[in-house]
């Protein structure tokens, strides 16, 4: 401990000497200077060196129509990003494509069908209903079934098996059903609650098909339309 604290105060001690030790002073150059010339020569060379032109490039004719259209978008683009008296059109943009891109994926969350909202929806052939007022209670599911598979119409016979298992489910008490509801809102109601797993793949399945423009063959449809029956015949044991 003694030996440290002697230590200590010996390198402070040479510090503060060194600290208050004069500066050695060096007397002024007086030497005349002496201009040095680049060499003309070599400076011309350098001057002319395409390595050390940094402006734009001169274009060639060598360089194709593409390689110039290209060049002049992304001057356009630069322009538009960075010039200051477009930043409110650029916020404008920005918003516009934000709420569309969330408009969309609401559209995807509750269900509904985009091309049925840009007026194709009614474009199904072999319906006796209009879908964008349809009732399931005014629909006979058994002839309108039998009339899409006989025109192999697999996807609208998908969809009538869903609107008949919608109808199944409001005819027990099960779910409130009302024009305007999506399916989603179906599944959050439905009670009693243990129906809700099947119920929602059975929704799934069907959003795909319909709102995903998914073709069906004879044998997928078959497949699906056993799922949908399994649980039509789970309905009135549920209702015990």
């Amino acid at each position: 401990m003694n030996k440290t604290i002697s230590l200590g105060f010996w390198l402070l001690l040479l510090t503060l000497e060194t600290i208050a030790a004069p500066k050695p002073t060096l007397p002024p150059d007086r030497s005349p200077v002496v201009a040095r010339r680049a060499d003309a020569a070599a400076w011309e060379r350098l001057r002319t060196d395409r390595e050390f032109q940094y402006g734009q490039d001169v274009q060639t004719n060598e360089e194709s129509v593409l390689g110039r259209l290209w060049a002049r978008f992304l001057r356009w683009v630069a322009e538009w990003l960075y010039d200051p008296d477009r930043k409110n059109t650029r916020d404008w943009l920005t918003v516009a494509f934000v709420v569309g891109i969330a408009v969309f994926a609401v559209w995807k969350l509750i269900g509904m069908d985009v091309a049925g909202l840009l007026g194709r929806r009614g474009s199904e052939v072999g319906l006796g209903y209009g879908v964008e007022s349809e009732n399931i209670h005014a629909i006979d599911f058994n002839e309108e079934i039998a009339d899409a598979l006989a025109r192999q119409q697999y996807r609208l016979a998908l969809r009538l098996h869903y609107l008949q298992t919608l109808k199944r489910l409001s005819d027990a008490g099960f779910i409130d059903w009302q024009p305007n509801k999506t399916n989603r809102t179906y599944i959050g109601e439905l009670h009693p609650e243990r129906l809700r797993p099947d119920f929602e793949r059975l929704t799934t399945q069907f959003e795909v098909v319909w709102y995903g423009n998914l073709s069906l063959d004879a044998t997928q449809f078959e497949m699906a339309r056993c799922r949908f029956e399994e649980f039509g015949a789970i309905l009135p044991i549920a209702a015990r």
